[in-house]
């Protein structure tokens, strides 16, 4: 009887039973178990789950949430520029991104590197959404276009366009407006000597848009040279640019200058740290949002204004660091001045929002200009309030395992969980959320839930979910012989198939065995 089990163990005919248990992990190192719906961060950049972040402790409202993306775009370094570039070719380290198709650039990290400058196409500002850092040591062109002469200065990432110069004798063209209610600058009046533009107005009311020369403030809106309206929105909750400056009035000869174009908006969401510049070479990394300058006219007529500021927005859970320290900003939005500063007149000035961790901006460098008064930055915090996430379905490979434990990693307070067993993948058989691991006997899928639990300050984080078990029985083959036992795995073709070997190894195994005896 030995003999004949040996045999059939050696040809895989035999049962047993694994007394070793198993393991089957979720390191969260990619979405592919992530059931969409959780409120909570199932982050793969760094193979964690962690709560949401918030701004919080800055004036008017409570809290400001951080949106951090689910990083589908994957990660925006040198290699993979191509991919986010609208036509797939980098050409003298321009990467060309189309806004009315990367709406939002949501990754698990991003670098650009020195050397690579963005810029963007389409209508839409610069969205940046990072499971990780976002480090800047190239640069970000979200600045207005400045005009050339008569020919008006575009905007950029949401900034709107500067006015048009216009022939001698005629009024100067209106900047285009941003969202209302921040206006374009008035076109100059025309008549002898120079007639202005007025700057465009910007989402900042820490300055008036400035008037062009030639400007009487008579009460009508349609004074000539006359700045356009600010709005104040140091929170972001509009996420529109800059408006366009206006062109400078006709005179007696010559054309007038145009208007320059409106600066844009670059947000910044990431669950680490940000950094612009690099420790080693504080004369790299910037990001322009300014508005443009305005144009230069010919003859006598007119100067363009210069276009309103855009803003940057940067909000993370980590440190913010800005190493370029030079005469100028690392990050920019101001509004944009004229060729000829003491004729033409300048756009508002824009808006910036810097938060970080408690005591979490480190320069030497800065950007321009601060956030207006009297609104203050706050710092960045995670979310305490309950949140979750959800996998899918573990699979077990057998409705015969019997699970031991599902346990998280690290084991801490922070978390809780909960788990359900289905032996269907939970089409129509599912235990409910339990933490009952007898209720699990007998189910081939586990899937978790993992709940925030209160905490102070940064939690700590789940790194994986484990679940031990052990793997249940094989079914026994059709076997059957004198004294033995029956061993079935319902496979009886694959039985005959090894039944002609059987009868070959047999004779030879019965051989050794009599002689082992004698």
């Amino acid at each position: 009887m030995r003999l004949l089990a040996a045999i059939a163990t050696t040809l895989g005919l035999w049962g047993g039973t694994s007394a070793h248990a198993a393991v089957v992990s979720e390191d969260f190192s990619t979405r592919a178990r992530y059931l969409a719906g959780g409120t909570a961060v199932w982050n793969q950049a760094l193979g964690t789950v962690h709560p949401t972040l918030e701004a919080t402790g800055f004036s008017g409202v409570a809290v400001e949430p951080l949106i951090v993306g689910d990083g589908s775009d994957g990660a925006f370094t040198p290699g993979r520029y191509e991919h986010f570039d609208r036509d797939g070719v980098i050409t003298g380290g321009v990467i060309e991104i189309d806004t009315d198709v990367f709406d939002e650039l949501q990754v698990t990290t991003f670098l650009l590197e020195d050397g690579y400058r963005i810029e963007t196409v389409g209508g839409d500002p610069l969205i940046i959404r990072s499971l990780s850092d976002v480090i800047i040591r190239g640069e970000i062109w979200c600045h207005g276009h400045s005009a050339v002469g008569a020919t008006p200065g575009e905007g950029r990432c949401g900034g709107k366009r500067g006015g048009a110069g216009v022939a001698a004798g005629l009024q100067g063209n209106d900047g285009e407006d941003s969202t209302a209610p921040v206006t374009g600058g008035y076109g100059g009046a025309a008549g002898a000597g120079a007639r202005g533009g007025g700057g465009g107005g910007s989402w900042n009311t820490t300055s008036p848009a400035a008037n062009g020369p030639g400007f009487v403030n008579t009460g009508a809106v349609d004074d000539p040279g006359e700045g356009g309206a600010s709005s104040s929105d140091p929170r972001f909750t509009v996420h529109a640019g800059g408006a366009g400056g206006g062109a400078g009035g006709g005179g007696t000869t010559g054309m007038t200058g145009a208007g320059g174009g409106g600066g844009g908006v670059v947000i910044i969401h990431a669950v680490r740290n940000f950094e612009l510049g690099s420790s080693s070479d504080s004369t790299i990394g910037f990001i322009f949002a300014n508005g443009g300058d305005g144009g230069d006219p010919t003859g006598d007529g007119g100067t363009g204004a210069g276009g309103g500021g855009g803003g940057v927005q940067v909000l993370v859970g980590g440190q913010i660091t800005i190493y370029s320290n030079t005469a100028v900003a690392g990050a920019q939005a101001v509004g944009g001045r004229n060729q000829a500063p003491l004729v033409g007149a300048a756009g508002g000035p824009g808006r910036n929002w810097f938060s970080a961790v408690a005591a979490g901006f480190n320069g030497p460098g800065f950007y321009d200009p601060s956030e207006e008064l009297p609104f203050a930055a706050g710092d960045v915090v995670y979310v305490s309030t309950a949140q979750s996430v959800t996998s899918t379905a573990l699979d077990l490979s057998s409705t015969q395992a019997e699970v031991v434990s599902v346990l998280p990693s690290p084991a801490n307070a922070n978390f809780s969980l909960s788990f359900a067993g289905s032996s269907d993948g939970f089409v129509t058989d599912n235990t409910g959320w339990t933490t009952d691991v007898t209720l699990l006997r007998g189910k081939r899928y586990v899937r978790f839930k993992a709940d925030t639990t209160a905490f102070v300050g940064a939690p700590v984080q789940l790194d994986a979910v484990n679940v031990t078990y052990v793997p249940g029985t094989i079914d026994q083959f059709d076997f059957k012989a004198a004294g033995c036992g029956r061993v079935s795995d319902g496979g009886d073709a694959d039985f005959r198939n090894k039944w002609p070997v059987l009868f070959l190894i047999v004779p030879l195994l019965l051989l050794v065995g009599i002689r082992i005896t004698a």
